[in-house]
């Protein structure tokens, strides 16, 4: 039930961001029709037990975003390391049990001056569980507009904590200069479920970070 859970939460911030990438239109929901609908009445004695209950639990501290700009680069060609520190993350329980915040799902961004840098590619980190290629703007799109956002997921409960290496952005900056626009932001980072000693589930939470938060976009549904 855990892994359910955070695949479904994970995915659906994972669907926002790839639509707020490529700029796909969502059409609304049809309205349900009035007469199709009718009163179900539960018969009590065939509801199962209920499952095991949420913790509320809380989360201390605050994530840092990190940018390795210190590797060399191959001629005009940079691989940037994206790492999302969680050092000082932990997770309460009830009984203020503490454990190391683990990273599920994160959105991040990376801004760049579009006339000294161009982007290339967006690779998958070096730690576990972030090591698959992100989802990510096209490279035509990016470099439009001098912004590529990328997201992935993962859904182990028990790592990766601490410094999270979630991925590593390829640029090519013909003048060093070019270098110092490169900034990382942030859209939003959120934990893992974690199960308890007792069965019971602590989380998903937001993690709430150091540094600049990437511009929200607005997705206009298409006209009927």
């Amino acid at each position: 039930m855990p892994t359910a859970i955070i695949r479904n939460i994970s995915f659906v911030m994972l669907f926002l961001a790839a639509v707020a990438a490529v700029g796909v239109s969502v059409p609304a929901a049809p309205a349900a029709d009035s007469a199709l609908q009718e009163t179900v009445r539960s018969d009590q004695s065939q509801t199962p037990p209920p499952g095991p209950a949420l913790r509320p639990g809380r989360l201390e501290g605050k994530a840092r975003l990190v940018l390795v700009k210190d590797q060399p680069p191959e001629g005009n060609r940079y691989t940037l390391p994206v790492l999302v520190d969680l050092t000082e993350v932990l997770v309460v329980g009830d009984a203020d049990d503490k454990l190391p915040g683990v990273l599920g799902a994160y959105i991040l961004g990376i801004t760049f001056d579009p006339a000294k840098v161009r982007l290339v590619d967006v690779l998958g980190g070096d730690t576990p569980g972030f090591q698959k290629v992100p989802v990510f703007t096209h490279p035509e799109k990016a470099n439009a507009e001098g912004l590529v956002r990328f997201t992935s997921y993962q859904t182990r409960a028990d790592a990766p904590a601490g410094r999270v290496a979630v991925a590593r952005v390829v640029l090519d900056i013909a003048d060093p200069a070019g270098l110092e626009t490169v900034e990382l932001l942030a859209d939003s980072l959120a934990t893992s479920i974690r199960k308890g000693a007792d069965g019971r589930t602590v989380g998903p939470f937001a993690i709430p970070f150091e540094g600049k938060a990437l511009p929200r976009r607005t997705v206009t549904p298409a006209k009927p």
